[in-house]
């Protein structure tokens, strides 16, 4: 009985730098993921090779105000649930 388990989905590096960088028309959809996340409909999993992609590529290029927000816990939706379930895919 009870309801149905939501949706585990795994994101990419290249879905959450499309988000990061508002990189449109993905970043409107990406939004759209991440919220169906907040209300609990799906699970998002990312990894920390995600997270270390991410700010490698803002270090790179220089960009390190970026890498700093993005390291803040309230900048991404549900990040430490996300990060503690990173493994159970």
């Amino acid at each position: 009985m009870g309801g149905r388990k939501p949706l585990k989905i795994a994101l990419d590096t290249n879905i959450l730098i499309y988000f990061l960088e508002d990189i449109e028309p993905y970043a409107a959809k990406v939004e759209s993921l991440l919220n169906s996340f907040m209300r609990g409909e799906k699970q998002g999993i990312i990894s920390t090779i995600n997270i270390a992609e991410i700010l490698t590529g803002f270090y790179a290029v220089k960009e390190e105000e970026k890498a700093v927000e993005t390291k803040k816990p309230a900048s991404r939706p549900n990040s430490r649930q996300l990060q503690d379930s990173s493994g159970n895919l």
